[in-house]
């Protein structure tokens, strides 16, 4: 496995797609999420998604960067930052994933991400 694909699969993992894994989402839910589902999250669900997206905003910033100086060990501890709050999000992220309709809107901003890497 050639270092980019390593670097990609790692950074996936760290969007908590591990957790998806865990809890069975199946593949349809990644196709679309609706407006209706957003606003069916609870406010506990809502919050952890706008922090989630900002999180998100700048690990596609990092991730950019990257791309540009691959060599940064200053990039490289961005993204451990980054990979650390993603870590202590994995409990909630688990619990919440249970919940259909956050599950079809977290996996559909992720596919954002997906983009970048």
């Amino acid at each position: 496995m050639n270092d980019n694909n390593l670097h990609r699969r790692n950074v996936l993992k760290l969007l908590g797609l591990s957790a998806i894994a865990a809890v069975g989402v199946s593949a349809p839910f990644t196709l679309s999420a609706k407006e209706d589902d957003i606003i069916k999250l609870t406010q506990e669900q809502q919050k952890f998604m706008l922090e989630y997206e900002q999180w998100m905003d700048e690990c596609i910033y990092i991730v950019r960067q990257q791309k540009q100086n691959p060599q940064s060990n200053e990039l490289r501890q961005k993204m451990m930052t980054q990979s650390a709050v993603a870590e202590q999000w994995q409990p909630q992220l688990r619990e919440f994933m249970k919940d259909k309709n956050f599950a079809l809107v977290y996996l559909a901003s992720i596919e954002r991400m997906k983009k970048e890497i």
